[in-house]
Protein backbone atom coordinates (compact mmCIF):
# COMPACT_ATOMS: atom_id res chain seq x y z
CA UNK A 1 0.00 0.00 0.00
CA UNK A 2 2.79 2.55 0.98
CA UNK A 3 4.55 1.86 -2.60
CA UNK A 4 1.27 2.57 -4.44
CA UNK A 5 1.12 6.42 -2.14
CA UNK A 6 4.43 6.55 -2.84
CA UNK A 7 3.92 5.96 -6.67
CA UNK A 8 0.92 8.63 -6.46
CA UNK A 9 3.39 11.36 -5.19
CA UNK A 10 6.29 10.61 -7.82
CA UNK A 11 3.30 10.49 -10.08
CA UNK A 12 2.51 13.99 -9.05
CA UNK A 13 5.75 15.40 -8.42
CA UNK A 14 6.04 14.57 -11.99
CA UNK A 15 3.65 16.35 -13.37
CA UNK A 16 4.24 19.60 -11.32
CA UNK A 17 7.77 19.23 -13.36
CA UNK A 18 6.50 19.42 -16.41
CA UNK A 19 3.53 21.61 -15.15
CA UNK A 20 6.53 23.60 -14.01
CA UNK A 21 8.65 23.51 -17.39
CA UNK A 22 5.51 24.79 -19.37
CA UNK A 23 4.86 27.44 -17.36
CA UNK A 24 8.16 28.91 -17.39
CA UNK A 25 8.68 28.05 -21.04
CA UNK A 26 6.94 31.14 -22.60
CA UNK A 27 8.68 33.52 -20.21
CA UNK A 28 12.28 31.99 -21.65
CA UNK A 29 14.49 34.65 -23.23
CA UNK A 30 16.44 33.66 -26.32
CA UNK A 31 18.77 31.61 -24.94
CA UNK A 32 19.37 29.95 -21.66
CA UNK A 33 22.26 28.21 -19.73
CA UNK A 34 22.21 24.48 -20.16
CA UNK A 35 25.43 23.59 -17.84
CA UNK A 36 27.19 24.57 -14.80
CA UNK A 37 30.57 24.36 -13.37
CA UNK A 38 30.52 23.59 -10.18
CA UNK A 39 30.21 27.09 -8.30
CA UNK A 40 26.96 27.45 -10.37
CA UNK A 41 28.18 29.66 -13.39
CA UNK A 42 26.94 29.04 -16.31
CA UNK A 43 29.46 27.66 -18.76
CA UNK A 44 27.49 27.04 -21.94
CA UNK A 45 24.58 28.55 -23.23
CA UNK A 46 21.87 27.40 -26.10
CA UNK A 47 18.88 28.82 -28.33
CA UNK A 48 15.39 28.35 -26.50
CA UNK A 49 13.85 25.53 -28.62
CA UNK A 50 11.36 23.48 -26.74
CA UNK A 51 13.65 20.54 -27.52
CA UNK A 52 16.51 22.41 -25.44
CA UNK A 53 14.10 23.36 -22.47
CA UNK A 54 11.86 20.14 -22.10
CA UNK A 55 15.19 18.20 -21.86
CA UNK A 56 15.61 18.07 -18.27
CA UNK A 57 12.19 17.29 -18.27
CA UNK A 58 12.18 13.97 -20.57
CA UNK A 59 15.23 12.48 -18.47
CA UNK A 60 13.43 13.19 -15.40
CA UNK A 61 10.39 11.36 -17.10
CA UNK A 62 12.67 8.72 -18.28
CA UNK A 63 14.31 8.42 -14.57
CA UNK A 64 10.73 8.20 -12.89
CA UNK A 65 9.80 5.30 -15.27
CA UNK A 66 13.40 3.33 -14.49
CA UNK A 67 12.94 3.70 -11.01
CA UNK A 68 9.33 3.03 -10.68
CA UNK A 69 9.70 -0.09 -12.56
CA UNK A 70 12.37 -1.80 -10.61
CA UNK A 71 10.65 -0.26 -7.07
CA UNK A 72 7.66 -2.62 -8.26
CA UNK A 73 9.96 -5.39 -9.98
CA UNK A 74 11.98 -5.78 -7.20
CA UNK A 75 9.76 -7.93 -4.80
CA UNK A 76 9.21 -10.16 -7.84
CA UNK A 77 12.70 -10.63 -8.60
CA UNK A 78 13.56 -11.40 -5.22
CA UNK A 79 10.68 -13.78 -4.82
CA UNK A 80 11.43 -15.57 -8.49
CA UNK A 81 15.03 -14.72 -9.39
CA UNK A 82 16.74 -13.75 -6.65
CA UNK A 83 20.25 -14.35 -7.39
CA UNK A 84 19.69 -11.74 -9.59
CA UNK A 85 18.48 -9.28 -6.45
CA UNK A 86 21.89 -7.25 -5.56
CA UNK A 87 21.87 -7.39 -1.72
CA UNK A 88 23.64 -7.13 1.51
CA UNK A 89 23.92 -10.50 3.24
CA UNK A 90 23.44 -12.21 -0.23
CA UNK A 91 23.97 -16.16 0.65
CA UNK A 92 21.10 -15.68 3.82
CA UNK A 93 18.90 -14.02 1.02
CA UNK A 94 18.98 -16.59 -1.47
CA UNK A 95 18.42 -19.21 1.54
CA UNK A 96 15.20 -17.77 2.27
CA UNK A 97 11.71 -18.30 1.22
CA UNK A 98 10.16 -16.56 -1.70
CA UNK A 99 7.94 -14.68 1.08
CA UNK A 100 10.72 -13.48 3.56
CA UNK A 101 12.87 -13.06 0.34
CA UNK A 102 9.89 -10.31 -0.58
CA UNK A 103 9.27 -8.88 2.62
CA UNK A 104 13.42 -8.18 3.15
CA UNK A 105 13.74 -5.71 -0.45
CA UNK A 106 10.47 -3.94 0.84
CA UNK A 107 12.77 -0.99 2.21
CA UNK A 108 15.30 -0.67 -0.98
CA UNK A 109 11.70 -0.98 -2.66
CA UNK A 110 10.21 2.25 -1.15
CA UNK A 111 14.03 3.85 -1.21
CA UNK A 112 13.71 3.95 -5.22
CA UNK A 113 10.38 5.59 -5.10
CA UNK A 114 11.49 8.13 -2.62
CA UNK A 115 14.44 9.31 -4.56
CA UNK A 116 12.35 9.57 -7.92
CA UNK A 117 10.40 12.31 -5.47
CA UNK A 118 13.70 13.73 -5.28
CA UNK A 119 15.27 13.60 -8.15
CA UNK A 120 12.10 15.38 -9.34
CA UNK A 121 12.69 18.38 -6.59
CA UNK A 122 16.18 18.27 -7.77
CA UNK A 123 15.26 18.90 -11.14
CA UNK A 124 12.34 21.57 -10.51
CA UNK A 125 15.03 23.87 -8.53
CA UNK A 126 17.64 23.29 -11.85
CA UNK A 127 14.44 24.29 -13.94
CA UNK A 128 13.84 27.27 -11.76
CA UNK A 129 17.78 28.30 -11.17
CA UNK A 130 18.06 27.68 -14.85
CA UNK A 131 15.57 30.21 -15.62
CA UNK A 132 16.55 32.31 -12.55
CA UNK A 133 20.06 32.80 -14.52
CA UNK A 134 18.66 33.28 -18.03
CA UNK A 135 16.57 36.11 -17.17
CA UNK A 136 19.31 37.97 -15.39
CA UNK A 137 17.71 37.54 -11.92
CA UNK A 138 20.96 35.95 -10.71
CA UNK A 139 24.41 34.99 -11.86
CA UNK A 140 24.51 31.31 -10.25
CA UNK A 141 22.80 28.72 -9.93
CA UNK A 142 22.81 28.67 -6.21
CA UNK A 143 23.63 25.57 -4.80
CA UNK A 144 22.36 25.69 -1.55
CA UNK A 145 19.35 23.43 -2.58
CA UNK A 146 21.67 20.85 -4.10
CA UNK A 147 23.42 20.67 -0.73
CA UNK A 148 20.12 19.99 0.64
CA UNK A 149 18.76 17.26 -1.97
CA UNK A 150 22.04 14.86 -2.62
CA UNK A 151 22.60 14.01 1.22
CA UNK A 152 18.92 13.14 1.87
CA UNK A 153 19.19 10.94 -1.34
CA UNK A 154 22.65 9.65 0.39
CA UNK A 155 21.21 9.39 3.81
CA UNK A 156 18.26 7.47 1.91
CA UNK A 157 20.50 4.87 0.53
CA UNK A 158 22.61 4.70 3.69
CA UNK A 159 19.62 4.02 5.55
CA UNK A 160 18.17 1.53 2.76
CA UNK A 161 21.40 -0.49 3.31
CA UNK A 162 21.48 -1.01 6.93
CA UNK A 163 17.41 -1.87 6.94
CA UNK A 164 17.34 -4.16 4.43
CA UNK A 165 20.72 -6.18 5.90
CA UNK A 166 18.67 -6.09 8.79
CA UNK A 167 15.39 -7.42 7.23
CA UNK A 168 17.59 -9.93 5.51
CA UNK A 169 19.51 -11.34 9.14
CA UNK A 170 16.04 -10.98 10.80
CA UNK A 171 14.09 -13.16 8.62
CA UNK A 172 17.28 -15.67 8.21
CA UNK A 173 17.28 -15.94 12.35
CA UNK A 174 13.21 -16.39 12.06
CA UNK A 175 13.66 -19.54 9.31
CA UNK A 176 16.40 -20.79 11.19
CA UNK A 177 14.41 -21.24 14.43
CA UNK A 178 11.06 -22.19 12.63
CA UNK A 179 13.28 -24.88 10.79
Amino acid sequence: MLRWALLLIQLVALAALWAFAVWLYPKLPEQFPIHFDGTGTPDRWTTTTPRSWFLLSFIGTAVQILLATIAFALPWMARNHPQIVNVPQKEKFIQLDANARQRAVEPSSLLLLIVGVLINALFAWIQWGTYQVAIGTTPTLGLVSLLVVLPLILIGVLWCHMRTRTAILLEWVATRAVG
